[in-house]
């Protein structure tokens, strides 16, 4: 059996407009998706909003395993409801959930988080169609921050979270950011033939 733990989160430093969103759709529909950008929050999110239910990263290979060997045992672990973190490690599992959820009324019963936006909303409209309340969940806003920034400095240093907690520079977060987007995310969504080519792309992008 696979070790999960209760989403007992320390209070996020940002206050997330979408939080209330999530409690609402958690009053509509059995299953919330919190999609968006990797790093965004959504995680934070998820177990800072929902702190009674079972939080499980499908990022973590043993239970990635737990999961492929025998899905209807792993998903009758958490019949009760759970957090599914980084679902777009295990999609298979939006099928199984279809199955669990239509069994009862009861709403609010998972909550599923994922990185990539394109491969996964698809997937989550195909498997749970009307069952899911979906939340895209975007870098903090202005109003978020609560910061004194200027409208200029916010475009500079953006809104991803752990830059202004931690204090970083933009040229201290964002090199690693995009190389990990290019290669764990990108790639897993098109087959990119040449990195540096859509470095150049993205440097385009951002000029625009």
């Amino acid at each position: 059996m696979i070790q999960s733990t209760l989403s007992t989160h320390t209070a996020p430093l940002y206050s997330r407009d979408a939080a209330a969103l999530a409690l609402r759709y958690a009053a509509l529909y059995p299953v919330v998706a919190i999609n968006g950008p990797r790093q965004s929050g959504k995680t934070t999110l998820a177990r800072a909003t929902f702190p009674g239910h079972v939080y499980v990263s499908l990022e973590n290979l043993d239970t990635q395993k737990y999961f492929q060997d025998d899905p209807r045992l792993f998903i009758n672990q958490y019949r009760g409801g759970a957090i599914f973190d980084e679902v777009q490690h295990a999609p298979e599992l939006l099928s199984y959930l279809q199955e669990v959820v239509d069994e009862s009324e009861e709403t609010g019963r998972f909550i599923i988080t994922g990185s990539q936006d394109f491969a996964i909303s698809q997937t989550v409209t195909q498997s749970l169609a009307g069952r899911v309340g979906q939340i895209v969940l975007l870098p903090l806003s202005r109003h978020e921050l609560a910061a004194p920034l200027t409208i200029a400095q916010l475009i500079v240093s953006g809104g991803y979270p752990r830059l202004h907690k931690k204090e970083m520079l933009p040229h201290e977060f964002y090199p690693l950011y995009v190389k990990t987007y290019i290669e764990r995310d990108v790639r897993q969504i098109k087959n990119i033939e040449s990195l540096a080519l859509f470095k150049t792309f993205l440097s385009l992008c951002a000029g625009r």
